[in-house]
């Protein structure tokens, strides 16, 4: 990925990640719905002045952010919610099996305890429930599938940008470790419900963007034979 926010579809920005804000942060992405902004993933929480600038750099107005989706429970993703959320008073999203870790502070579940961090307990204002659904903010484009396996709480997020359907596939690669209630059986059986997702575009949450339906097959079917 580049050393600056980029840009990835019309609607589409990566405003954080290694290169770009934090080397600990994931990949963090932004999409613009209908002018409601929706970020994705907030880092692990050492890059909250760097992200506003960011935004704002691209363009966008960061008190637009209307709501944060944490695609899954890993501290590299949640940290930065709660210093996010205290300047810009957005909602939180996150799926029904990944609350109790975000909300309670779990260091163990949530990894915290593998970067030498903790983690401070961070409230969920919307809970995203079950196999699928949509995103309550905007137009209700964009959705989530849950996919457990590398946490039980991980969702996929997807939408149409014109023509080319993007998915944030965070962390599809794993890795996988029983203390954050880690299963590869589930993981292998959500992997092949993200394929049948036909994604133009995958964001991943630590090896960037892939584009073309078939570089997005093979980076996830690369995967599944390394898992095999």
């Amino acid at each position: 990925m580049e050393s600056t926010p980029l840009r990835i579809t019309r609607n589409t920005y990566c405003i954080g990640g290694p290169n770009i804000t934090d080397p600990d942060d994931c990949f963090i992405y932004l999409v613009n719905l209908d002018s409601h902004l929706i970020l994705i993933d907030a880092g692990i929480g050492r890059s909250t002045d760097r992200l506003l600038a960011n935004i704002s750099q691209l363009g966008l107005n960061p008190r637009n952010i209307a709501l944060l989706v944490l695609t899954h429970e890993h501290v590299d993703h949640i940290g930065g919610a709660a210093p996010l959320q205290s300047r810009l008073k957005f909602k939180i999203a996150a799926h029904e099996k990944a609350k109790r870790v975000i909300s309670k502070g779990d260091s163990n579940a949530s990894a915290a305890k593998n970067y030498g961090i903790s983690l401070s307990p961070t409230p969920i204002d919307i809970t995203l429930d079950g196999d699928a659904g949509s995103v309550p903010i905007g137009d209700g484009s964009l959705h989530y599938l849950h996919t457990p396996g590398h946490t039980p709480g991980s969702v996929v997020l997807y939408f149409n940008d014109g023509d080319r359907r993007v998915l944030f596939g965070q962390d599809l690669h794993g890795p996988f470790n029983k203390a954050w209630g880690s299963n590869i059986r589930q993981w292998r059986t959500s992997m092949k419900l993200v394929l049948a997702l036909e994604a133009d575009i995958l964001c991943e949450g630590h090896y960037g963007v892939y584009r073309g339906k078939s570089a997005v097959r093979q980076f996830i079917f690369g995967l599944l034979n390394q898992t095999a």
